[in-house]
Formats: structure tokens, C-alpha cells, sequence
């Protein structure tokens, strides 16, 4: 039984990351936004911004989703340039809401694509530690009054 190692930089690869950017970044945008289109039209909604930093400095391109922790309308969006915003149509609903944040960097070397034997694809590793997506520990209460902005400073090792 063959292993594949781990890449070099100690970093959870995830099976997203075996996916080019591009199509890992339309994954992502379209899961967040896969639960604001199954609610219905009566859903109270508000608008959520703000900064995303990672070891003080700006997280260039990733994404931001909220996840509410009852029945409210979770929500979703790219960060760019550090920020990021969810205007109020496609906002979630006010609430308490775990918060995951995600980014990816190709690496510059390939790798076997799983899903296509005989090919190859571009590596990519996530930069935002576990403790900030899929084991968050960020949680914001979202408020019908607003304001609701936020800014996230995500320390890595």
C-alpha cells in the first residue's frame, strides 16, 4: 500500500485542496451560498462585514461563512485584499453563528489527481489553521441593529 507524504510546510492539505484554486474558490462560494438559497422569502436578513488578518497581515483571497448554530440562514463570502462583504439580501439571519474561515495556496508541484488516474493537478495546502474552519472556534452573535462588523485576527504557528 503506497502512502502519499504529507507536503513539506506542516500543513493540513484537505481533499478541497486537491482541487485548482479556482475551482476550490467556486466550490466554497457556492456552499456558502447553497444555504441562503433553500430559505424562504420571509427570512429576516442582515448585512456582515469586515477584515480578515493572518499573522497581521491582510488574508489575501479566501472565503468567510457563517453557520448559524440553530435554524437562522447561514451566508458566505470570498475575501479579497483582507475584507470582505455580505450585503443584506444575501445575508444571514440575526443569530449566533460559528464562523470558518478558508484559504489555499498552490505549492508549485502536482500531484496525481484522485479523481482522473493518469493525470496530474496543482498541489495546494490550506494556510488558515483548523481552529479557525473546520474545528472554528470563532463565533459571532449577528444583531437585527447592526452594526455587524467584524475583524478576525487569526494567529498561525
Amino acid at each position: 500500500m503506497r502512502t502519499r507524504k504529507a507536503p513539506i510546510a506542516a500543513r493540513e492539505v484537505s481533499p478541497l485542496a486537491s482541487r485548482p484554486v479556482g475551482v476550490q474558490a467556486a466550490w466554497l462560494l457556492f456552499l456558502a451560498l447553497a444555504g441562503v438559497a433553500g430559505c424562504g422569502g420571509g427570512t429576516e436578513r442582515v448585512p456582515v462585514e469586515g477584515t480578515v488578518t493572518l499573522k497581521g497581515k491582510p488574508l489575501e483571497q479566501g472565503s468567510v461563512t457563517f453557520l448559524s448554530t440553530s435554524s437562522g440562514s447561514s451566508a458566505g463570502a470570498r475575501i479579497e485584499s483582507g475584507r470582505f462583504d455580505i450585503p443584506r439580501q444575501r445575508g444571514p439571519s440575526p443569530g449566533v453563528y460559528r464562523v470558518e474561515i478558508v484559504a489555499y495556496q498552490e505549492t508549485g508541484r502536482k500531484i496525481p489527481d484522485p479523481d482522473r488516474p493518469g493525470e496530474m493537478m496543482d498541489e495546494a495546502v490550506q494556510l488558515v489553521p483548523e481552529r479557525y474552519n473546520s474545528e472554528s472556534e470563532l463565533q459571532v452573535d449577528l444583531s437585527k441593529d447592526g452594526p455587524n462588523q467584524f475583524e478576525f485576527a487569526l494567529e498561525a504557528p
